[in-house]
Order: C-alpha cells, then sequence, then structure tokens
C-alpha cells in the first residue's frame, strides 16, 4: 500500500497507535523499526529500533511520550519522539506546541490510571495542565534531523536520528516469576495431556467434558500392572513413585481441593486413601515417593506404600505416609515452583522472595529426608539470568538433578557429604553431534551417570503431543574443552565414572563391597591407557598427574611397566615413590597432612536401605536431629612447616636406554596388568 513516496508492507506492522490528536501515526513493524508518521504529509517523523518484537504500542494522552511493551516483558518510554518545531501530539489541533499546553482529558481519574501505567502519575499530579516533557534541542538541530526526501530516500538520517539526540529511553524490566510446574507434565492438546512422565511409567488424561479419564501405564509391565479410572474430581496433577501414584486437583464449587493416592500393591485390601484440604488453600505441586520393590518380591519386604508429599498455595508442604498418616507440616521460605520425591528425601525448588530485576528467578532448593525429615542440603540453584527450570528428578544414582530452558542439565555432587554438595554441569545439549544441522529440543524423563532418558522434539516444540513419541537415550557427555580430542574423551569418562563411583561409595554400608572395587579396577585401566599415551608424547607431569588417581597397587605396577617400555626412568622413580606411599597407607585420609581433613565435618549420610530394596534400617541423617546438645568447640591446630620431599636423582645414564631393536619391542599388555582381584 503507497504511503507518500514510500511502499509500506501492512503484514509486517505489528501494533498501530494514533496520537490524542490525530496528527501522528506510531507503527511498530516485525523488523524491530517504531515509525512515526505525519498522517498529513504521510512522512517518517522520527523512528526508533529495538532489538526485541513489540507486543503494543500507545501514546501518551498528556505529553510528547510514546510507550511499548516487548516479548521479554519490558515496558520502554521514548520521551521526546516528535521534535519541538512540530506541533505537539497531545495539543488540540491548530494551535502550536510553542505557544500552547495542551489540557488535561476530562476524565480525570481514567487518565491518572493510565499515567501510572506508563510512569507519570507523579508528573502528571504535579501540574494542573499536562506540560510538553519533550527534550527541547537546538533549532538548527532539529533542522538536520527533519530531512524531507519525496524522492523515497530516509527521512530521517540514521546516524542523526531524534531518539539518538533528544530521546531518553527508560526501561522497567519485570521479571516475570516462572510459575509452579510438574515434572512429566504436559498441557492440553486436543483434549489429553500428561499429567506425570518419568522413567516408571506414564498417567495420562482425556478431558470427557464434565469429568476425565485417567489412564495409567508402565514401561515394566512384568512388575506393575496399568489401569485406568474416571475422575471426577478433575486431578490436574500426579507423581509416580515406586510404591504408588498421587493425584491431586484444585477445588471446585461442588467439592474442595484433593488428594489421592493409589499404591500399586498391597498385602491387604482397601490401600488407596483421599484427604480434602481446608478452604481457600490449593495444590501446587505432589511428589511420591518410596524404596524400590526387592528383587526378588519377598514376603518380609517392610518398604510399606511409600509416601507422599504435597505443596500448597499457603506454602505449606504436607508429609504423608503411604497409608495416609500426616507425619509432617513444613513452612517453606518462599512459593514452591516444583517438587520430586525418591526413595530417601523430597527435592523441593522454592523462590527466595521475588524475582529480581536483572532476570534472575531467585530460586533455592532443599533436600529433606523422608523419614526424619531432617533438612539434608539447602542452597541456591545455579540458574542463569532470564532461564528457568523446565525439569527436576532424581538420578539412578539418587542425586538430585535440574534441566534448565537452555539446554543445560546439572547434577548435584556429594550430595550425601555435610557442606560438600555442589552443582556440576552434567551436560550440555547443544552440544551434542546429533543437533549438528539440525532444529531439536529434548524433553527429560530420565537420567543417570550414563544415559540421558528423553524425548526428542523436532522444531521449536516444547511438550510432546499424541500418540506419545518413543523416549530415547542419549550418551551423557561432560562439556569439557577440546572434547575432539581423544585424550580429552578419556578424560571425560573417567570424570563422569569417578563421580558415579564417589556417588556409590558415599551411599555404600560397606566399604569393601566387590561391587566397588571392580568399578576402580575399570577407571584403573582408563587410566594406564591415558598413561601410556602421555608417555608417546613425552608428557612426563601429565603421567605422574593420572598415576596419583590410580587406586590399586597393581595398577600402579602396570603403569611403571608402560614407563620402562618406553624408558621413562623417571617416571617409573616417581611411580615406585607413589606405589611406596600406597602400600604404607600414607595416601589415607588424614595420615598425609592433618590439615588435609580440617575441612571435613562428619561422614557421608549412607543410602537408608539396602541395594536391593529388600528393607529398610535407620538413615545416617538422624545423627543431625538426635542430639542437639553443641557440639565441642573444633582443635584448632597451628600451621606446621612444610617438609620438602627431597628429589630423587636421575641414576641412570639416559644413553643407554636407547638401542638398536628396541622400536621392535612391543608396550606390555594392559590389560595383562590389570588383572586385579575384585578383593585386592
Amino acid at each position: 500500500m503507497p504511503v507518500g513516496s514510500r511502499i509500506v508492507d501492512f503484514q509486517d506492522i505489528v501494533a498501530l497507535s494514533f496520537s490524542s490528536n490525530g496528527l501522528y501515526l506510531a507503527s511498530a513493524g516485525k523488523d524491530g523499526q517504531v515509525i512515526v508518521w505525519d498522517t498529513a504529509s504521510e512522512k517518517v517523523v522520527a523512528r526508533y529500533k529495538v532489538s526485541t518484537s513489540i507486543v503494543d504500542i500507545a501514546w501518551s494522552p498528556i505529553s510528547n511520550l510514546l510507550a511499548w511493551t516487548d516479548m521479554e516483558g519490558a515496558l520502554v518510554r521514548w520521551t521526546s519522539p516528535i521534535p519541538s518545531n512540530l506541533p505537539s501530539p497531545c495539543s488540540p489541533v491548530g494551535r502550536s506546541t510553542g505557544a500552547s499546553k495542551s489540557k488535561p482529558p476530562k476524565d480525570k481519574a481514567a487518565h491518572k490510571e493510565l499515567m501510572a501505567l506508563l510512569g507519570d502519575e507523579a508528573d502528571a499530579s504535579d501540574k494542573e495542565e499536562g506540560e510538553d516533557l519533550a527534550l527541547t534541542k537546538d533549532a538548527d538541530e532539529e533542522e538536520e534531523d527533519w530531512v524531507e526526501d519525496d524522492m523515497g530516500g530516509d527521512y530521517i538520517k540514521e546516524e542523526k536520528e531524534v531518539f539518538h539526540e533528544g530521546g531518553a529511553r527508560e526501561m522497567v524490566n519485570v521479571t516475570k516469576a516462572q510459575p509452579p510446574f510438574q515434572p512429566g507434565a504436559t498441557p492440553f492438546k486436543n483434549k489429553k495431556r500428561l499429567l506425570a512422565f518419568n522413567k516408571i511409567g506414564v498417567v495420562e488424561v482425556s478431558d470427557q467434558d464434565p469429568h476425565q479419564v485417567v489412564n495409567v501405564e508402565f514401561h515394566n509391565r512384568s512388575l506393575r500392572t496399568g489401569y485406568h479410572f474416571t475422575d471426577p474430581l478433575r486431578f490436574t496433577m500426579a507423581a509416580i513413585g515406586e510404591r504408588g501414584v498421587a493425584f491431586a486437583g484444585p477445588s471446585e464449587e461442588h467439592h474442595p481441593a484433593t488428594l489421592s493416592y493409589r499404591p500399586y500393591e498391597s498385602w491387604t485390601s482397601n490401600s488407596d486413601w483421599e484427604i480434602n484440604l481446608p478452604p481457600g488453600e490449593e495444590p501446587v505441586a505432589v511428589a511420591a515417593g518410596g524404596l524400590p520393590y526387592s528383587k526378588d518380591f519377598s514376603s518380609d519386604d517392610l518398604g510399606g506404600d511409600g509416601y507422599v508429599a504435597l505443596a500448597t498455595s499457603e506454602q505449606l508442604i504436607r508429609f504423608f505416609s503411604g497409608g495416609g498418616v500426616q507425619k509432617y507440616i513444613w513452612a517453606a521460605e518462599g512459593d514452591v515452583v516444583s517438587m520430586v520425591a525418591g526413595p530417601e528425601w523430597v527435592f523441593v525448588l522454592h523462590r527466595e522472595g521475588g524475582t529480581s530485576l536483572d532476570g534472575c528467578q531467585n530460586l533455592r532448593y532443599s533436600l529433606i529426608s523422608c523419614k526424619t525429615f531432617d533438612m539434608v542440603r539447602e542452597g541456591r540453584l545455579p540458574i542463569q539470568r532470564n532461564r528457568t527450570v523446565t525439569w527436576i528428578g532424581i538420578t539412578e544414582e539418587g542425586a538430585p538433578a535440574m534441566y534448565d530452558s537452555a539446554g543445560y542439565m546439572y547434577i548435584l555432587d556429594r550430595f550425601r557429604r555435610p557442606t560438600q554438595g555442589r552443582w556440576v554441569l552434567l551436560m550440555n545439549t547443544n552440544l551434542l553431534a546429533r543437533k549438528v544441522g539440525k532444529e531439536e529440543n529434548y524433553w527429560p524423563v530420565g537420567l543417570s551417570m550414563k544415559e540421558f532418558l528423553c524425548i526428542i522434539l523436532k522444531g521449536r516444540d516444547r511438550y510432546p503431543g499424541f500418540p506419545r513419541p518413543i523416549t530415547q537415550q542419549i550418551e551423557v557427555q561432560m562439556p569439557l574443552l577440546s572434547m575432539d580430542l581423544p585424550r580429552v574423551q578419556h578424560e571425560e569418562r573417567f570424570l563422569r565414572d569417578k563421580m558415579a563411583l564417589t556417588m556409590e561409595q558415599d551411599a555404600s554400608h560397606d566399604e569393601t563391597a566387590s561391587s566397588t572395587a571392580a568399578k576402580e579396577v575399570a577407571l584403573d585401566k582408563i587410566l594406564i591407557q591415558q598413561i601410556q599415551q602421555a608417555c608417546k608424547d613425552d608428557r612426563m607431569t601429565r603421567a605422574v598427574d593420572l598415576a596419583e588417581d590410580l587406586h590399586h597397587v597393581k595398577s600402579i605396577d602396570a603403569a611403571k611397566s608402560v614407563a620402562g617400555f618406553y624408558h621413562k626412568v623417571g617416571l617409573q622413580d616417581k611411580i615406585d615413590m607413589l606405589k611406596e606411599r600406597k602400600e604404607s597407607g600414607d595416601d589415607e585420609e588424614g595420615d598425609v597432612d592433618p590439615r588435609e581433613g580440617w575441612g571435613r565435618v562428619t561422614a557421608p549420610i549412607a543410602r537408608s536401605y539396602a541395594s536391593n530394596g529388600a528393607g529398610a534400617r535407620p538413615s545416617n541423617a538422624a545423627a543431625f536431629s538426635k542430639d542437639f546438645a553443641p557440639s565441642a568447640a573444633p582443635i584448632r591446630h597451628s600451621l606446621a612447616l612444610a617438609k620438602p620431599i627431597g628429589e630423587v636423582p636421575f641414576t641412570a645414564n639416559r644413553s643407554k636406554l636407547t638401542g638398536a631393536g628396541s622400536s621392535s619391542v612391543i608396550a606390555p599388555s594392559v590389560e595383562s596388568s590389570m588383572e586385579v582381584d575384585a578383593d585386592s
């Protein structure tokens, strides 16, 4: 459509607004251009370039001001969009800007409310008549900025745009608080949605107004049997646990808010239960947990029917046993955002106060024991600005994990060690090799230290639809630097396996378990391969660093054999020193230097149940609340003088190590040198 001497495609316009006197028209386009037009001459008066999409735009009825809102929730005010040598956008038609003032609207209350929205309430209330709040310029500068071009050129020079010279940009950044969400849930699509989806099963809902049909399915049908039922209460959230499924729904006219729990199997009949919430209290998040079933399904299983945790709108978290007994009520420090439960504890996300202006959600986490209700761990979430949490869960190793809107997966490492828990970046899905050249997202379902169980969404989809896509397994890869190098790939594998082994050792009651010893041998094999590569590259310092992480004496002997094959006598001497320290037990915690153990408060919290789930035993977490007497003051040792380690001279002559035919010697087999008994 022609406008003046320009052609404007109105399909690219997202918002329009006339000034109060009709002299000017403001338009916002998809290209981020805010353009002010003179309606009489159909010429461009001023323009403004923004970096985000604009939602709506409006003129101030009492001042020379233009305001708009964008997709990021920001309110932007452009003062003095109309130059001072032109009529004011709020003055009556026919009266000049310099000689007159625009009268305020008749409905002062309505416009006062509008000005409060635009931020001009103070200015409007202090003046009986609305004045032109434009920042004036020199007449010469205005004449340079007001350039009319009837030949189709740019009407305002980019380097001398009005808003750069006389305009003032004021931003009120309102960070929207992330609403509560249920892990594994989706919104309605074609009258169907998911209430829960995890590694155990799926809860689907079909809307058949005025009721719903709930369908519960399990991935392992040999262990649990699926079922469906008619839901007149219209549940809006669900949680799948090891022992049962919890449902919760809001209040309606004919019934209050409700919590319902349905165990899978029970030794008695009538194990399902239901409870109503008091008026004014609505469910926000629900979680179901419990001990995993024993492998042999023995009759002496005392795991019960699990437990349920319900977060409400009153910032309360109510704990229930699997039989419906109310066990505890915790008043959270802020609004609960999400919650998930495992065999031992509940992982809760809640907001610390409100959001900040810089885009931070100010989220904290709490890890609460489901048996003793002790606060095992709490702290801030490592969520960066302008990001939100999209999923939380408990890994197969029992560690809390979370996934954010940018595709970063975090895991809480050393969570069983008091004062030692810290978040670790486990995975960056943006760096996956399969994502190169593709536009796809990943909807988490479950996580372990080796595999990421998810649904792959094509394009810009955020949630899976129906029929349900197939869940896929993606190998976990920590985002180390230079991952294209083979040695760095070995480092990543060792680091990830070492973290998993540490979690297993912290949870184990028997520190000499054969399973952990076998995993230590597997880790030593990875280290031996890296030591061999370091010898090839003549990186002796790197080889020593790798040898220090070896777990067994036989592994150290294998490393020494590799160093001997490559004639690295100095490395052999260093490895001999490491072996001597290992055999003498000097590498045990606290024996090398008493100062190394000063930061350790107490032992890790062992798993509260056997690894096969056969029965439960008291958790070490009870030690936190068993004795409320103040602990004894720690003994503050003075710093001892550091004793330098004597250097071992190179006694061998390197020239004797290089002889004819040495290049034909085959390196000793790593596998043969690593035959370590699991009980060693």
